[in-house]
Parts: structure tokens; sequence; C-alpha cells
């Protein structure tokens, strides 16, 4: 079921396919200004749905 996977792996796996961690840092900044509030929790769910449409 996708929604039982571990989305903190998700992110990983997602990070990897990426090229250069300029890119991932500077999209976690983005989302950052974005979202101020979505830092821990939410904030990992995020960032699987910001890289999967990052990289699509």
């Amino acid at each position: 079921n996708l929604f039982r996977v571990n989305p903190i792996s998700q992110a990983i796996t997602s990070c990897r396919k990426m090229r250069r961690t300029s890119e991932i840092r500077a999209f976690q900044r983005f989302l950052n200004t974005i979202h101020p509030h979505f830092r821990r929790l939410r904030s990992a769910l995020i960032l699987v749905n910001g890289f999967q449409f990052y990289s699509a």
C-alpha cells in the first residue's frame, strides 16, 4: 500500500534520483519559504510530493 510506505525513505530515494544536491537544498529552502510552519511531521510528505512534482 502506498500510504504505508515510510515518507522519509521515499524522500531519500527521491533525493538519490536527483543529480545535484544544490537543487535539493534550493528546493527545500523554496518549500520552507512557502510553508514555514510545515517543518517537522508534514515536511516529509511535502518533500515527497515536491520531489515527485519537481522531478516529473
